[in-house]
């Protein structure tokens, strides 16, 4: 990976991290410094970050010692910034443009804190009473589908369900239903959702402050059509190798990514038969054992740009 690539593969994970988001909100005022505006309002970087970024990559030379020293300096407020309105901003970086010209479509994406708290489980037998199953992440999903797409308001959710259904690529109708129903009542018991109510094919949502506080400050995005599979593990291995988005390579020790995955057993043989059927439904990865490590190699990138997606959702989460 080359300098520039490298340094701007890097600002992308920055802008992503929680630690970055709670200096940007730290560090916004209510005003521009330069024109006095009170909208549309941005922290601007008092040295730009790319240069920030080439000085400590001369310093070290390795770009994730770059990105945890980066992440350590916004984290202890030790980057000097200033409130402009988008405007001005744009002035600043008239090479790059304004970030809300950046072309992106929320439509393939959907959102959900990166830090869910929820335990997975592979199947809906035998499973423990505190996990959660397929469907009912896939509707977390989903609800965070409409929340990025700017489908709620004050917390509140409207959809079509045979709609939604079809967006979790799913075929509407009772067996659905009911799962839906089981689903939204899971999600209510863990504090993500206050109440729901379905009539006829309409569903209207409530959700927490609390969730969508969480959902503002850590979100992670995640590409809709990974959410579409009837396996629990390829979804939580999708998901999994997603958070390694900038990486082409990524090895997981076979317990630790059992644990991960919900697996029933770390057995060595009952693991790698698991995943490898979770690979070949994932174009985008390949998987090799090596002894009791099994290493990912991706072909795909996260959710690109970043920075679109988490200004589409900041106006949008501002909207509630």
């Amino acid at each position: 990976m080359g300098r520039h690539s490298g340094i701007k593969t890097v600002e992308a994970r920055l802008r992503a991290s929680l630690e970055y988001g709670r200096w940007a909100k730290r560090n916004l005022t209510g005003r521009c410094l330069r024109c006095d505006k009170a909208t549309g309002l941005q922290v601007h970087h008092v040295v730009d970050l790319y240069h920030l970024m080439l000085g400590l990559w001369k310093l070290y030379g390795d770009w994730e010692l770059v990105l945890s020293h980066a992440m350590a300096l916004h984290d202890d407020d030790r980057v000097e910034a200033v409130t402009l309105c988008e405007e001005c901003h744009g002035k600043l970086h008239p090479l790059r443009g304004s970030i809300s010209n950046v072309p992106f479509r929320t439509g393939t994406w959907t959102v959900f804190p990166r830090v869910l708290n929820l335990r997975f489980a592979p199947g809906n037998k035998n499973r423990e009473p505190d996990t959660v199953g397929l469907v009912t992440l896939q509707v977390l999903m989903g609800l965070g589908w409409h929340i990025l797409n700017g489908d709620s308001e004050s917390r509140i959710m409207q959809a079509n369900r045979r709609r939604f259904a079809e967006l979790l690529g799913k075929k509407p109708g009772t067996s659905f239903n009911s799962s839906l129903k089981k689903a939204l009542s899971c999600l209510a018991d863990r504090g993500i959702l206050l109440a729901y109510i379905i009539i006829d094919n309409e569903m209207e949502v409530h959700f927490s402050p609390e969730y969508v506080e969480r959902l503002g400050e850590n979100p992670w995005f995640f590409s809709t059509r990974d959410m579409h599979t009837s396996s629990m593990t390829t979804l939580c291995l999708r998901l999994l190798l997603s958070f390694h988005a900038s990486k082409k390579k990524v090895s997981y020790g076979i317990e630790k990514l059992a644990a991960r995955l919900g697996l029933s057993t770390t057995k060595r043989s009952f693991v790698i038969k698991a995943v490898e059927r979770a690979c070949k439904e994932t174009p985008w990865a390949t998987m090799e054992a090596r002894g009791g490590v099994l290493d990912f190699r991706m072909t795909r990138r996260g959710a690109v740009p970043i920075r679109s997606l988490r200004k589409a959702l900041g106006e949008v989460l501002e909207g509630n």
